[in-house]
């Protein structure tokens, strides 16, 4: 004999909803990262030109820049994915 399965207020949860249960604490608005970008070159600029205390009033916003360059840089240096025939994929 089979179990009747459990009804679906006891069954325990899936992966997929405790993934998606809780908000990304680290959620930010999508134009967080281009105010950063921007910020970060009058920042920059005054700190090189200007006087050197800019450079540490702008720190993150230039610590956010310098990663923000790292990652594309490194994108575009990296060889693009090989394209896989449908007829050549094991999993199909």
């Amino acid at each position: 004999m089979s179990e009747d399965p459990l009804p679906p207020e006891d069954q325990p949860p899936s992966g997929e909803d405790l993934l998606g249960l809780a908000p990304s604490p680290f959620a930010h608005p999508e134009w967080a990262l281009n105010m950063m970008l921007v910020a970060a070159i009058p920042f920059l600029l005054l700190g090189l030109f200007a006087h050197p205390v800019w450079l540490l009033l702008g720190g993150p916003f230039i610590a956010v820049l310098v990663i923000w360059l790292t990652v594309r840089v490194v994108q575009w240096r990296r060889p693009p994915p090989p394209a896989v025939d449908a007829d050549e994929r094991s999993d199909v």
